[in-house]
């Protein structure tokens, strides 16, 4: 099963760095508007070499674990 997470990745590296495949997608968003999940705007494919992101911006994406 996918399961889809909303974080802040800037204090979630590790779970990033631990998932084996991510697709995201980001969006600049208001400090009122982080309790409700913002519409997608753009998708963004992520690897897990990437690591710095603004500290605004909130990260969604889809995990497939690994086998």
């Amino acid at each position: 099963m996918r399961e889809k997470r909303a974080i802040k990745p800037s204090n979630n590296r590790k779970t990033i760095r631990s998932c084996s495949k991510i697709i995201g997608w980001c969006q600049d968003i208001k400090p009122c508007d982080r309790r409700r999940i913002p519409h997608l705007k753009k998708k963004v494919k992520i690897t897990l070499e990437q690591e710095t992101f603004n500290l605004n911006m909130l990260l969604i994406f889809e995990v497939e674990p690994a086998l």
